[in-house]
């Protein structure tokens, strides 16, 4: 394995920004030093980047994200969507287990890292790493809960630590309890709860508002969520087990987990609940469907300015503690039908970092920038308990070379994932990733763009 230099970088160490250009010196998948920019001596044969003017960050971490396979290899694969990662600064991505069958078994748990060595076999290259989720439970039928345990204690490199039933909340209060009762006692794991009331939303299409009675859609209304974020609160002071809400929408969403992590910081207890947003709910509103169509077609709904005011406030804030992407990949063919019979969802890997910056005005603010660099990287690493998220002498060499100047205009046909959808078609972007190192390894470079 060559040795690696990144020459006058600004590194982001996973909490802020150093405060002037350093050069660092990977090595057999460590940073081995970090010295003055220009006056880091590079051993015998190592490779120089010059990355005057970039940003040197932990490559980021997605704690959720839709890989399709098996089962929906026409939408993705393990292989493309881990490509796709690492071309938007991706070094860990948490695949979630509603694939066909459900990672529902320490076997199927094992699948899913056998597909990434397999994939890496035929590209000739290093991926990023996968964490797969299991199933809360069995078959993903919210009928009865899962065996964690045997989860639990599945190779991988966190084993397994995120429990969800993604695509669908559990429904029965009693099999919830039961999913509770037997996450006590298995240290550093988390219930990842997708907050929806199906009875509220089923049949609806896009959020409910003036836009949704403008369009004669049926909508979802906050209260889908707002009740589950409620309950998942509930069940997790009870049961003092961990609790992951994700992709938030609503602002009364916001309001739920703000109060509940003041009432219980009181305690020491404020990291029993952790949340994410994603970039396209800082993005866009309702108002994008009018335009976009089923581009913007996603569950849970694009809402109102008011609700993605909330929940830009509530990631700068700490109150929503990451960025996850849920890129939910579908075919052309699927996003091509009405708001009726579309498919929900959004492929957001290789636009995360750069939509997220410009969502949340980053670009105008170091503080800001160090938030949504440190939601991407220390924060989630923080979520699994894995060394991962930083830079220091030490550390892991899973790093992301970013331009934070360079424009580029989306073309959904120079896109890794299999999804050629992209509600930024056409738009131009702020900051590109140039090169994304795994182990101390090139998982990713931009052609033409290395000095």
């Amino acid at each position: 394995m060559a040795a690696i230099v990144f020459r006058s970088a600004r590194i982001f160490d996973g909490a802020r920004f150093l405060a002037e250009p350093k050069d660092l010196l990977v090595v057999r998948g460590k940073v081995e030093r970090i010295a003055y920019a220009w006056k880091l001596r590079a051993p015998k044969g190592a490779r120089e980047v010059c990355a005057e003017g970039c940003w040197l960050a932990p490559a980021f971490i997605d704690l959720h994200a839709h890989l399709r396979e098996p089962g929906g290899e026409e939408k993705e694969t393990v292989e493309s969507g881990l490509t796709a990662a690492a071309a938007g600064g991706y070094g860990l991505v948490v695949a979630m287990p509603n694939t066909q069958p459900p990672v529902d078994s320490p076997a199927r748990f094992r699948h899913q890292l056998v597909l990434r060595k397999q994939a890496m076999a035929r590209l000739g290259h290093i991926l990023p790493e996968l964490v797969p989720a299991g199933t809360l439970t069995k078959a993903r039928a919210g009928r009865a809960a899962n065996d964690f345990r045997a989860l639990y204690h599945a190779s991988g490199v966190a084993g397994c630590r995120i429990f969800t039933d993604d695509g669908s909340d559990v429904d029965d209060d009693a099999v919830l309890a039961e999913v509770f009762a037997r996450m006590q006692g298995l240290e550093g794991v988390r219930v990842m709860f997708h907050p929806e009331v199906a009875a509220l939303s089923s049949g609806g299409i896009i959020h409910q508002g003036a836009v949704s009675r403008e369009l004669g859609l049926k909508g979802i209304p906050r209260l889908s969520e707002e009740l589950a974020v409620a309950r998942a609160l509930t069940f997790a002071e009870s049961f003092g087990v961990r609790v992951h809400l994700t992709h938030l929408s609503s602002a009364g969403s916001v309001e739920l987990i703000r109060r509940a992590k003041a009432a219980w910081r009181k305690g020491k207890r404020e990291w029993v609940i952790t949340a994410d947003t994603t970039p396209h709910h800082l993005s866009l509103t309702d108002e994008a469907v009018k335009s976009l169509g089923a581009k913007a077609l996603v569950k849970p709904p694009l809402r109102e300015e008011s609700d993605r005011r909330a929940l830009v406030a509530g990631l700068l804030e700490g109150t929503i503690d990451v960025l996850a992407t849920d890129h939910a990949p579908h075919t052309r063919r699927e996003k091509s039908r009405s708001l009726r019979s579309a498919a929900f969802g959004i492929a957001g890997l290789e636009t995360a970092f750069s939509v997220a910056m410009e969502a949340t005005g980053a670009w105008r603010s170091a503080k800001r920038a160090e938030r949504v660099l440190a939601a991407l990287t220390r924060v989630p690493a923080r979520i699994l308990g894995i060394d991962r998220g930083g830079v220091a002498k030490g550390a892991r060499a899973a790093l992301a070379l970013i331009d934070p100047n360079a424009k580029w205009r989306v073309d959904v046909r120079e896109l890794a994932t299999k999804c050629r959808v992209s509600p930024w078609e056409g738009r131009v972007l702020r900051g590109r990733i140039l090169m994304t190192l795994v182990e101390g390894k090139v998982a990713f470079e931009r052609k033409g763009a290395m000095r």
